[in-house]
């Protein structure tokens, strides 16, 4: 599908991007990416953009590499990951919720 409107810039554009990437990809860059060296608001605009889309997306358990990538971002930075990933996880409507999202959610919660 196409994007959609402008006006974000930077790591939302490249968000989209990485999102349909390979789970590989996304984990290579989130494992360089995230970290406290990168400022709140990046962090949390990759969390956003490109983790939360691609744990939406599960329609079965995430892969390992992804539970890395995840797991990796929470040790990181475990406030952003509530705000950005697990909040929104958890605030889909009921029939938007399937077993890999309930079962991504209760990882990081644990």
């Amino acid at each position: 599908g196409g994007g959609g409107g402008g006006g974000g810039g930077g790591a939302e554009e490249r968000g989209l991007c990485l999102w349909g990437r390979s789970d590989g990809v996304v984990s290579s860059v989130c494992q360089s990416v995230v970290s406290a060296d990168l400022g709140r608001d990046q962090c949390a605009a990759f969390i956003r953009h490109v983790l939360l889309p691609k744990c939406e997306a599960l329609e079965r358990p995430a892969s390992r590499v992804l539970v890395g990538a995840v797991t990796h971002a929470a040790k990181q930075r475990p406030h952003l990951v509530g705000a950005h990933l697990l909040a929104p996880l958890l605030s889909r409507p009921v029939d938007k919720v399937n077993s890999a999202h309930c079962e991504r959610a209760t990882r990081l919660i644990k």
